[in-house]
């Protein structure tokens, strides 16, 4: 007969403790602005990092038309971010909108946020807006149209001289009033 002996051992867990994130990216609300008269203007769109994320990550973003053009209503700078992983971070996506002095309808570009990068942690960090319109408002005035019809009373048929400088007149009359 062999006795039966048990003997117990405890293994012990040496791995360590799971990381979990649960993070959310936020982008800041629509942009709406004046575009100025020359120069540029900074429209600055925010995206917070609510949560910690180990290592950090990068996050593309794109600037798209609208109703503005890129290259003639404000630069495109498509780009990317890169986030250190610290929670309640922002980091800034800027478009700088040309001023101009044409009369025109107000004019919108979106800013998108893109692919996340640089990180095993993508699947758990949310990102609920991802889209925002930058509004370019019209600074300008209106152009006065006047809808008049000119006559013109003289005799304008008088020769012209070798010499010297000769003075017409001329009368013109409006049949409507003229704004301003």
């Amino acid at each position: 007969n062999i006795p039966v002996t048990s003997r117990t051992g405890t293994i012990e867990n040496d791995d360590e403790e799971p990381v979990v994130v649960d993070a959310t990216l936020s982008l800041s609300d629509a942009v709406s602005q004046a575009e100025g008269d020359d120069g540029t203007t900074t429209f600055e769109f925010s995206v917070t990092l609510d949560s910690a994320v180990p290592d950090g990550f990068t996050l593309a973003y794109s600037v798209n038309e609208g109703t503005a053009t890129a290259g003639e209503d404000y630069t495109d700078n498509d780009g990317t971010l890169t986030v250190a992983g610290e929670a309640d971070e922002v980091q800034t996506i800027t478009v700088e909108v040309t001023g101009d002095t044409d009369f025109e309808p107000d004019e919108t570009f979106t800013v998108e946020l893109g692919e996340l990068g640089s990180t095993d942690f993508a699947a758990d960090i949310n990102i609920p807006v991802t889209s925002r319109t930058g509004t370019i408002e019209n600074d300008d005035e209106e152009p006065v149209v006047v809808d008049a019809t000119v006559t013109a009373a003289g005799r304008l048929n008088r020769l012209e001289r070798d010499q010297g400088t000769r003075t017409y007149t001329v009368v013109v009359t409006l049949d409507s009033e003229v704004p301003g």
